[in-house]
This record gives structure tokens, C-alpha cells and sequence, in this order.
């Protein structure tokens, strides 16, 4: 979430990952632009994909206990 959050600064934008993913800044190259929004895509995916790990785990655990 931090790397995410880091990206989405370098362009400008807040912290929040809820929002879009701002604009690109002007006099910044396209291709610097479009690296950082595939970057920041990966970092809140890798994010998410671990928050889902963990969930799974803790329901499977309440499931035991249930």
C-alpha cells in the first residue's frame, strides 16, 4: 500500500486508492506517465490480492471455531 500510495504522489495525486489515478502532470512524458500508472496498478493489486489471503485464512479459522 505504501509503494501504491508513493506512485500515485510522484504524480501529483493523494494517497487515497479509492480515487482514480490523477492525471498526468504537465511537461511529464507520456511514457514516464503511463510506467507509474502500471507500476501503481500492480502495487494496489498485490495489496489487494494479499488482504483476500488473509481474510480466506481468518474466515476458514472462524469456520472452526463455529
Amino acid at each position: 500500500m505504501r509503494r501504491a500510495r508513493a506512485l500515485r504522489g510522484r504524480v501529483g495525486g493523494s494517497g487515497n486508492l479509492i480515487e482514480r489515478f490523477p492525471a498526468k502532470p504537465p511537461r511529464m512524458h507520456w511514457r514516464t506517465y503511463e510506467r507509474l500508472q502500471t507500476a501503481e496498478a500492480r502495487a494496489t493489486n498485490v495489496f489487494l490480492a494479499r488482504d483476500i489471503a488473509l481474510l480466506n485464512r481468518l474466515g476458514q479459522r472462524l469456520g472452526r471455531i463455529a
